[in-house]
């Protein structure tokens, strides 16, 4: 059985950082009532460590005039997902692909202010020449948005 890059500890600085990754590490450790040091020093280590993989900021698409957001599941035949996915990674409003199992190669996130610009980056995926298939869904509403305090839970 491996050993858990992560402890109990780590857990509630991450669940604290997931929720506000600019606070204050001084503040952050008044909060979980540890010594600023320490809490400096997990920070580090989980960033060496690849748990933390980087510190970043969560656009709302709609407020920075791209309403629309469109998940799209892309089959390229023979071509393997990962090789697709380097050759769709360079398209400016693809801003997630992942590779999946089930139905489709790829799943890819799409962000654009208009129906018109929508249109290109569908003409752009097309030019590729291996897309066999697409198939495009509209985010008609937020329910949940990707925050992982649940995830990060200590556990008990």
């Amino acid at each position: 059985m491996t050993q858990s890059l992560i402890d109990e500890t780590d857990r509630r600085i991450l669940r604290h950082l997931v929720r506000d990754a600019r606070q204050p590490v001084a503040g952050l450790a008044r909060t979980l009532g540890l010594n600023e040091s320490a809490v400096r020093r997990r920070i580090d280590r989980l960033t060496k460590t690849g748990v933390i993989k980087r510190f970043t900021v969560d656009i709302d698409y709609e407020k920075a005039d791209n309403p629309i957001i469109v998940l799209m599941g892309v089959n390229a035949g023979r071509m393997p997902g990962p090789k697709v996915a380097k050759a769709l990674q360079d398209i400016d409003n693809i801003v997630e692909i992942y590779t999946v199992t089930g139905e489709f190669d790829l799943i890819i996130k799409i962000v654009c202010r208009d129906i018109p610009c929508f249109e290109e980056i569908i003409e752009q995926i097309r030019d590729q020449g291996f897309i066999e298939k697409t198939r495009s869904f509209v985010v008609l509403n937020k329910i949940r948005d990707g925050h992982y305090d649940d995830i990060i839970k200590v556990s008990r």
